[in-house]
């Protein structure tokens, strides 16, 4: 999940392990709270689990992101299978105008979901990236979908990225 507060700030919540979170997430992180630990012994809905299932520990935590508050708006959000996509609000301090283009990603890279093309997509993005190939575009609106992404600019312009086994994109 991410929330965006009026001041831009962007929190976000969940377990965070492949950096969606826009951190690397362990219970030491700063600027994040531990919100809860479900207990290896129960099951989704409480009851006790047979002795010889498997069960991870999950986590859920709460993290702000630095990089977005009054002096880097985030205007939009979207979230998709291990990934957050982040637009932001450019402040023109001369004109108080929000000028909105910067597209920030980060999270699981595998099928280029992130739209980062120098990084592998073995490798996680831990932190909030912008999307280089669109930065001289005016975007105004972010879709984050499974393993794809997609975006639309003030021109009407549609750009998509990532998985396209099924022609998604």
């Amino acid at each position: 999940n991410c929330y965006i507060l009026e001041n831009g700030s962007v929190f976000t919540a969940g377990l965070g392990t492949d950096g969606q979170l826009g951190v690397f997430i362990d219970t030491n992180v700063e600027n994040s709270i531990l919100v809860s630990k479900k207990s290896n012994e129960e099951s989704d809905n409480g009851e006790q689990v047979d002795e010889n299932e498997e069960v991870l520990e999950k986590y859920c935590f709460l993290h702000q992101i630095k990089t977005f508050g009054p002096h880097n708006k985030a205007t939009k959000v979207s979230c998709g299978d291990s990934y957050t996509l982040v637009l932001n609000g450019k402040n023109n301090m001369e004109k108080t105008i929000i000028e909105k283009h910067l597209v920030y990603s980060f999270g699981k890279s595998s099928y280029f979901r992130l739209g980062h093309p120098d990084i592998p997509k073995s490798e996680n993005v831990y932190e909030p990236k912008i999307i280089e190939g669109l930065r001289d575009h005016k975007v105004v609106s972010i879709s984050a979908g499974c393993r794809h992404a997609a975006c639309v600019t003030a021109k009407g312009d549609l750009y998509c990225w990532g998985f396209n086994f099924y022609d998604q994109l």
